[in-house]
Parts: structure tokens; sequence; C-alpha cells
């Protein structure tokens, strides 16, 4: 864990601006600027969801959890 101390600070993207006495002023302007910037030109098209289709993949050969496990496991 690290500690950054200053007036003008950036967590996740979003910028904390502490410049002036008593208020706080945040902006996540740069960051959307980034994303937008990074998008694909294409973007034509219908998606059920927005995840990746990897992410409903599973692997059959993989090592199973002993049921106990797997049937009170919380993520």
């Amino acid at each position: 864990m690290a500690t950054t101390r200053g007036k003008l600070l950036e967590y996740v993207g979003l910028k904390l601006n502490y410049r002036t006495k008593g208020k706080v002023k945040l902006s996540k302007l740069e960051y959307i600027k980034k994303l937008i910037d990074e998008l694909p030109d294409n973007m034509a098209g219908t998606a059920k969801t927005p995840a990746a289709n990897h992410l409903f993949m599973t692997n059959e050969e993989c090592e199973k959890l002993p049921e106990r496990t797997a049937r009170f496991s919380t993520i």
C-alpha cells in the first residue's frame, strides 16, 4: 500500500483537486477522453451482454472442487 499526499491526486482515473481551501473538485474528464480514444472505430452491431465471450467458456478438464467447497464457496 502506498500513501500519496498533495493538492492534486489521481485515483483509478478520478482526479481529486484540493487546491481551493475547504473544497474538493472531482474530475474524470481525462479518463473519459482516453476511453473514447481507445474505442474501436467500428462499433456496429448488437450484443446480448457487455461481457466478453471467453467469460462464459469453461474448461471441462480442470480439477473440480470438492462438492462441499463448491457448494459453500462465496465470491
